[in-house]
């Protein structure tokens, strides 16, 4: 029976320590993809140009670009890197990610009860 129980709680932590790494690559793995340019392809309830594109940098910089006009700011990712936090030009856009791999991103921004999805490409 004791064995049984030190089996247990040895499986249990076993099993707990994995998770947490299994995590930690995710968290890893989201910080370094959102790193580089993207393409604005799809955008729904919002009026922002399809065509735009967004830069992150590795030292937590963005900029946004449209029409030839630069807005430059800051972003973070929090929340164990599933939600992007930026600021450029003084607004505040707090996201969820749907979907981030080597070519696509997908972010999606709850506007008072209004989702705003963004459908990103990565450019070279």
């Amino acid at each position: 029976m004791k064995n049984t129980i030190r089996l247990s709680i040895v499986a249990l932590c076993l099993a707990v320590t994995m998770l947490t790494c299994a995590c930690k690559n995710d968290s890893e793995e989201n910080g370094a993809l959102i790193v580089g340019k993207w393409k604005l392809t799809a955008a729904s309830n919002m009026g922002v140009a399809i065509g735009s594109v967004w830069e992150f940098g590795d030292d937590g910089t963005c900029s946004f670009t449209m029409d030839g006009s630069v807005e430059r700011g800051s972003y973070s990712l929090t929340n164990s890197d599933k939600v992007v936090e930026m600021t450029i030009s003084g607004t505040s856009i707090i996201a969820s990610i749907e979907r981030l791999d080597e070519s696509v991103m997908i972010l999606n921004e709850d506007k008072t009860g209004l989702t705003v999805r963004r459908e990103f490409e990565r450019q070279q």
